[in-house]
């Protein structure tokens, strides 16, 4: 794919993104699959890569941190990029996909995180 075509791509799955933050407060999102797991553990700070907050968060917010996060993500298989609303903006992370509860819980812990994310049930689990 060559970059015009990729960043044509990635800005129409920022616009799907930043829709799907206002309708589910939040999102996980990787570049080369179409779908996320059914099962497994989202935990944030992938490769100690700090959280960036945004108080407004638009379409071109997310096109630009997949942007520069694209040959970091595509390089991880396990790495996806986080996005949720929270009471004052919008944190956009990158995450790591975990198979186990426990492993997800303790990369947390280690991590510093409030919570992981449950794949299968769709939900957040604090810690």
């Amino acid at each position: 794919m060559d970059l015009q075509m990729r960043d044509r791509k990635i800005f129409r799955d920022a616009s799907d993104l930043w829709h799907e933050l206002q309708e589910t407060r939040g999102f996980s999102y990787r570049p080369d699959v179409s779908e996320l797991p059914d099962y497994g553990y989202m935990v944030g700070q992938s490769l100690g890569h700090p959280t960036v907050t945004v108080r407004t968060c638009t379409t071109e917010t997310i096109y630009q941190f997949i942007r520069a996060n694209w040959s970091l993500i595509t390089a991880h298989p396990q790495m996806y990029i986080g996005g949720w609303m929270h009471n004052t903006g919008v944190d956009l992370d990158l995450v790591t996909w975990v198979a186990s509860q426990s492993r997800a819980e303790s990369l947390g812990y280690d991590r510093g995180e409030q919570a992981i994310y449950d794949c299968a049930s769709r939900s957040v689990i604090h810690l």
